[in-house]
């Protein structure tokens, strides 16, 4: 009886977890988020990649595949905050950052060390490319650019 009411939790979390996503997803396909809100997801993505780096060093594979989810959902915010300003360029960016995020996923699974150090950096690159293109230094931070 004890194993059959953990086969219908985890039904119901994973079910929860898909709902979650479609909601995710509505909602970034509804509203564009704001300049504030895509400040705060980067803010979050830049915590979950030191977490990756971290999570490679130590070859702590299963929180290296939660980190990529959780830079997947996070990124979903940012593509509608792009896609938003018809911003072509920042959009490939993504598009190289998600590629490098798939590569870390594949990684994790294969606990493949010498992968996810390459998925990283290219990660970190296609980044650094963006928020040299869209991104200015302020004396409080960052800021996107203007017309950005």
């Amino acid at each position: 009886m004890h194993h059959r009411w953990r086969t219908i939790a985890a039904r119901s979390l994973g079910l929860g977890i898909l709902i979650g996503l479609a909601t995710s997803r509505t909602a970034a396909q509804e509203a564009a988020p704001s300049v504030e809100e895509h400040e705060k997801a980067m803010k979050e993505i830049d915590y979950v990649v030191d977490d990756m780096e971290f999570h490679v060093d130590a070859r702590y594979w299963a929180d290296l595949g939660s980190d990529t989810d959780a830079l997947r959902l996070r990124f979903v915010r940012v593509q509608a905050f792009w896609e938003a300003r018809e911003a072509g360029e920042a959009l490939g960016f993504l598009d190289r950052v998600l590629t490098a995020n798939s590569a870390l996923s594949r990684a994790s699974m294969e606990s493949d060390k010498d992968a996810a150090g390459r998925a990283i950096g290219e990660l970190r690159a296609a980044c650094k490319a963006c928020h040299s293109e869209y991104r200015e230094k302020t004396d409080d931070g960052y800021r996107i650019r203007p017309g950005g």
